[in-house]
């Protein structure tokens, strides 16, 4: 979920009341819901707000926007019960000189990518039945009204659902779709050629192969493969790189271009195609996933995807007992490596990233990354999204291959083809799906 944050507010977002300043919150709260200001009272309401909003170990996030050094914004998601699928937006409160300028919407948004990240697909919300302006902004943000209820205290309210599933769907892919730029600035960044170097060898020359890439991109192994006379299908949901892979296989020989064919498709969410001989699961991506039933998942469709006595290659970093303390700096932005590059027409793209949350013994995190574009001409433009990331081990990409019928073949712990050990850069994989004679 890309956002877009605004230029005139600071948006912040934090797991815990550290740093938060709870009396100016008690006193946008009374502002918002009283008009007016008692300061004899904001003590008090702050301490009742310090209850409410005790640390709820990443299943909570406060997000709060600041303007001139005073709060003008803020809300609170929570995970009520055990499912992290359902979570609740509430709390949600504008000062008054700020709304209708969309400041409301952005700390809401901001809330609901925190949940998102964390594996919502449904969150909920309610107000006052006759609060029409407050149901009119719900319905702007995605939310379809359930109808309305009689509250614990007697009131009438109306209850809101807003389903994620429907609205990623219409959204971009993130961090690879916020510019048409993403794509050439992928390709200056990965030029790495020692994987190809290990699947040539892996697979051989005995015959053509039939062969599934997901998360292909720019078709950085798609295409040699192509090349060496191998029939490819390459999913990917990111437009912009896809967009820059067919690019690149138009200008290849008519005969290796009818040999690819580029789906775009969410290949978390969505069905894999079926009966390859290959599929490929390289280029880092598991990196990109934010738990590790997504990344399980992926191997459960690989080997759906794959004929009897096909194999699955698995190729990424690795990251062994807990998540390393590098990952563990909350609240310090930082900028990142990618995608700090600079385009052919002078377009540059900087990148960073501000740690939320993490849970070292799960190895999951939590980040706000951002995105800056700076075009030739001086415009920039500013995007941001909140991704959580599951490092994978060893051991679990194992236990996930064996759990799906693959029989691993070989391991590696680099390109060159050295024997994977647990202090090895990466963990490669080459397991085979039981063939019908076996």
């Amino acid at each position: 979920m890309l956002l877009s944050p605004p230029t005139d507010v600071d948006i912040r977002i934090v797991t815990s009341l550290d740093g938060l300043d709870l009396p100016a919150i008690a006193a946008l709260n009374m502002l918002a819901w009283d008009g007016a200001v008692n300061q004899a009272q904001v003590a008090a309401k702050a301490r009742k707000l310090a209850g409410r909003f005790a640390a709820c170990d990443g299943r909570q996030f406060l997000v709060a926007a600041a303007a001139g050094g005073s709060q003008v914004a803020f809300c609170r998601i929570v995970c009520p019960g055990g499912d992290l699928a359902c979570w609740r937006l509430e709390g949600l409160m504008v000062h008054p000189d700020h709304r209708r300028r969309g400041v409301g919407a952005a700390v809401a948004r901001y809330a609901i990518a925190c949940a998102a990240a964390r594996g919502a697909t449904t969150v909920e919300s309610q107000t006052h039945a006759d609060n029409h302006v407050s149901a009119a902004f719900h319905e702007r943000l995605g939310f379809r009204s359930d109808g309305p209820f009689t509250g614990d205290d007697g009131d009438r309210l109306l209850a809101f659902r807003l389903d994620l599933r429907a609205m990623e769907s219409a959204q971009p892919a993130g961090t690879y779709d916020i510019d048409g730029h993403m794509g050439e600035i992928y390709d200056l960044h990965e030029t790495q050629t020692g994987d190809m170097a290990l699947l040539h060898r892996l697979i051989g020359a005995d015959r053509p192969l039939r062969i599934l890439e997901p998360f292909c991109g720019t078709g950085r192994i798609l295409i040699p493969l192509a090349l060496d006379g191998h029939e490819l299908v390459g999913l990917d949901i990111a437009q912009a790189m896809l967009d820059r892979a067919a690019a690149k296989i138009a200008a290849l020989p008519g005969d290796v271009g009818r040999r690819v064919r580029l789906v775009r498709t969410d290949a978390i969410a969505d069905a894999w195609p079926g009966g390859f001989d290959l599929v490929l699961l390289g280029g880092n991506c598991f990196y990109e996933l934010a738990t590790p039933q997504q990344q399980e998942g992926c191997i459960a469709s690989a080997a759906d995807s794959l004929r009897p006595g096909g194999f699955l290659y698995v190729d990424n970093d690795h990251m062994e007992g807990d998540l390393h303390p590098s990952w563990r700096r909350v609240g310090v932005r930082r900028a990142t490596r990618f995608p700090a590059e600079v385009c052919g027409d002078g377009t540059r793209m900087e990148g960073d990233a501000e740690t939320l949350w993490f849970d070292a013994k799960a190895r999951l995190w939590l980040a706000r990354r951002g995105i800056t574009v700076i075009f030739p001409d001086g415009r920039t433009i500013r995007r941001e999204h909140i991704q959580q990331k599951h490092p994978v081990s060893f051991g679990e990409v194992a236990g996930w291959l064996g759990a799906h019928g693959l029989a691993i073949e070989q391991t590696f712990g680099d390109h060159a083809g050295d024997p994977y050990r647990p202090d090895s850069p990466r963990a490669i994989f080459w397991a085979r799906k039981a063939a019908a004679s076996d």
